[in-house]
This record gives structure tokens, sequence and C-alpha cells, in this order.
């Protein structure tokens, strides 16, 4: 090579290492050339965590990668920024789309993905249903089955559908002709079932009691409630004893006494939780007492404005998360002990697993209540905001909801007249709500620990298992 060659060819490695240097010093450090703009931008990248394996990540309808199995989580990374059409998918399962940005040196995290199983499998689990309650651990089913003018009340295990006969409408051969009663409450751990009807006018009471053998199984005609009695509540920490509410009082009446005994005057509303009773004074203050009535806390610091002609009921998880319900009109205990009004018009609420959000409802809209939104990531779109709680919508309908638990800490399940849907809770973008199935006129149960949905439509019980699975 001549020394002019070896010249040239110096020089022209110098001026491609100085061209292709900055480039590639630009690319160690995120950046990437940005085509339509023509110039070097800084990226960014999707952090992606899903409830499902081996899941695919697709970026404007191309193949990005993977979720790992172990994790089941997946960075995709060097994205100039911009909006991306996201989708991830999985065979035999239902796809979750969304378009979401993406910001320099930043990284938008999509997390919690759930995708819904296209097929899932339910059995019929009884038919002629005529009422129906579920065990507070969700494992057993309290049911009254009407055959050929003959009822039978008996309880259902979930787990190996074993079944106890409790009563059933030989019962009263003796007596006049007698439609099944009604189950007005009922307490597994003590072994007690209470049973309501009419008779010449008259409400009657039946405690049935240790009914898990006929030889140990007490039937006790309860003839000291008086017909006024409302609100008629049974508790663990109390296994001789009930309690109902009447004329503002709370009353306790107890196994083997003629006579209920008052425990707590002017009161509005209760309701009895963790061998505590939990109470609604005329006064407008809310008191946490014992089961003898000796108060043990002042919950609120300032009187509600009590209306004595209005329906009250009280939701209390703990003593810093209390929500009351006047009618139809939803207040929730804030940190300055007074009762902030959150909306109107509600007809149901249910507290997530983790007790940081409520989700409640109307006749057409799903709301949730974020009770730690300065401690939130950026999941709603929005930046942290340093408030004690904060309402989000999540979605409206045309038709009318029925009933709503949490499926997941992000996720809801609920039906809308004849269909039950899932939404995720992730307001950015479009809701990604899926079709579950439709029953006709249904009501449902969702125990979250077992992975059950009970669907209650036309008489008949049907469960579906392994919904997250």
């Amino acid at each position: 090579m001549t020394k002019k060659k070896r010249l040239f060819f110096s020089i022209t490695c110098i001026i491609l290492f100085l061209l292709v240097a900055p480039i590639l010093a630009l690319y160690s450090q995120g950046y990437k050339l940005d085509l339509e703009k023509m110039r070097f931008v800084a990226t960014g990248g999707f952090y992606v965590q899903t409830e499902n394996t081996s899941a695919q990540i697709y970026l404007d309808g191309r193949f990005e990668r993977k979720t790992g199995i172990l994790q089941n989580s997946a960075l995709v990374k060097n994205l100039i920024p911009g909006d991306y059409q996201v989708k991830i998918e999985q065979e035999g399962f239902l796809s979750w789309e969304k378009t979401l940005p993406i910001y320099s040196q930043k990284i938008t995290e999509i997390k919690n993905i759930f995708l819904l199983r296209k097929r899932l499998r339910f059995n019929l689990l009884a038919k002629n249903i005529r009422e129906y309650l579920i065990s507070p651990d969700g494992k057993e089913l309290l049911l009254t089955i009407d055959n050929e003018e003959k009822w039978l009340i008996k309880t259902v295990s979930l787990e190996n559908q074993e079944e106890r006969k409790i009563i059933g409408a030989e019962y009263f051969e003796e007596r006049n002709p007698i439609a099944a009663p009604s189950l007005s409450n009922w307490h597994p751990e003590t072994k007690r079932i209470l049973l309501s009807y009419t008779e010449n006018g008259k409400n009657e009471y039946l405690l049935i009691k240790d009914y898990e053998t006929e030889e140990n199984k007490k039937i006790i005609p309860l003839n000291n409630i008086p017909d006024q009695a409302e609100k008629i509540t049974l508790d663990a920490s109390d296994a001789r004893a009930l309690f109902f509410f009447q004329d503002k009082t709370i009353l306790r009446l107890e196994e083997g006494i003629a006579q209920p005994s008052p425990l707590l005057n002017n009161a509005i509303s209760y309701l009895i939780k963790d061998g505590e009773i939990i109470w609604l004074s005329k006064s407008g203050f809310l008191y946490r007492s014992g089961l003898s009535g000796e108060t043990r806390e002042i919950i609120n610091r300032k009187p509600f404005p009590v209306q004595e002609d209005s329906n009250y009921q009280i939701d209390f998880y703990r003593s810093d998360v209390v929500f009351l319900r006047e009618s139809e009109t939803l207040y929730y205990l804030s940190a300055a002990g007074t009762f902030d009004k959150i909306s109107q018009g509600i007809k149901g609420l249910v507290l997530a697993p983790d007790q940081t959000r409520l989700a409640f409802w109307s006749n057409n809209e799903i709301w949730i209540l974020d009770l730690i939104p300065d401690q939130r990531e950026n999941y709603y779109g929005e930046e942290n905001i340093d408030q004690e709680y904060r309402e989000i919508f999540l979605s409206r309908f045309s038709k009318k909801i029925g009933d709503c638990f949490w499926l997941t800490p992000y996720h809801l399940i609920f039906n809308v007249e004849d269909d039950i849907k899932i939404t995720e809770i992730d307001t950015r973008d479009r809701l990604n709500v899926f079709g579950l199935k439709s029953f006709k006129h249904p009501s449902i149960f969702f125990n979250r620990e077992r992975d059950w949905l009970l669907v209650f439509a036309e008489n008949n019980l049907f469960l579906f298992d392994s919904i997250l699975d």
C-alpha cells in the first residue's frame, strides 16, 4: 500500500470514528434516532408484569418478547418517546390492550395484568333453591330447597360437596302447613342457625344449635323475641346469646333467660364485629362497646347530624376505615374524626383485600375511593397528590349494576343485569372489561381465598372455580 493510500485510509478511519463514536456513545446512554424528528432522543421503556406466565407482549402490532416464567414480568427498553398500542395475549386467554405513553428516561409500568380464560369451568351445584346464605369464610352454604311442596334446609360444603340436613317440613306436620322459614342468621363457628317465619300473623323464631350431628342437634323455639325486633344478630364471641334492636335500644337475649336485657339506649343503628358492638347514637357519635355494653371508644370527634327518619348502616373495617350510609348517601370517617360526604345514590360498597381502596356503585356507575393516594404509584395517569383520599370514576353502564366483589386488589367482578363481567381499575386509556357469562337475573358471590364464584339464577346455584388459575 502506497504512502498516499495509507494516509487516505487513516483519515477515513478517523472521520468514521468521529462520526460513529458519538452515535455509539448516545446509544450506550439510552438515546436513539427518532426518524420522524430526525434527531436523537432519550429513550424510555415499558415494565410489564402479569398474573399469567409466558404472556406475549406486542407494541404497535409487533411482537417484542414474553414475560418470564418465574416472575411473570418483562422489561422492554430503548423505545422512542410517544404513544404505543400495547397488546398482551396468551393462547386460550382473552387479550389485554391499551394505548400508553413512553417518556424520555422513564419506565412506564404496566402491572397486575390479568388475562381471563376463554373457557371457564362451572357446574350446577343445586336446584330448586328458594334462599341461601354463605358462611363468613365462604366454605359452606346454607340452602332452603323447595321441591314438590316439601321444603328442606341443609348445609353444603363447597370443598367436598358434603351435605347435612338441618330441618325439613316434617317439623311442622302437627301444626298448620307452613311455608319454609326464612334464613335470618347463621353462625357456623358457634353452630347456630336462626330461622324466622310467620304464624297466625305473629313473627316466630327457631334457634337450631349443634347441628353437626342428629344426636346433639337442638331446635329451640324463641318465644321471647318481640314482634318489633329488628336486626337479630348472632356473634361468635357469645355463643349463648343473641342481640337485636328495638325502639332505639340494643338488647341482649341470653339462653335460658326469659326476658331480654337492654344494653345500650338511644341507638340509631348497630353492628356486631369481632366481639364488639359498633353503634351510632342519637347524639351523632359512633361508639365501640363491649358485648356487655361498656363503652371502649368514641370513634368520631364531631357528631354526625342524625336524621331520625333516615336509615343508617355502619361499615366498620377498623378504627381508621369506617363508612356510614345514610339511606343511599355514603360518608367516610376522615382523619380529622368527621364524616365526609362521598356520594349519593349508593347501592353497595366493598373494601379491597388490602384495605386501601373501596369500590362503591350506584345503579349505573362504579367508583373507586383510593384511601392512600399520596402513597400510590402513578397508576391512574396522574401525579401523586397530597390528600387523604381520592374519588376515581371507573365506568358507567346503560343497565343496572347488581353485585360487585374484588377479584384481585386491582380487578372487580360484578354483574350488570344478566351479564357477569370483570374489569381492571387502571383508568389509563380505556378499561379492559371482560365478559364472563350471562344468566337470567343473577346474584353473585366471589370467594377470593378459594377462587370460587357462586351464581344464583332462576332458583339454581352454579359454581365457577379457578377463575384466577
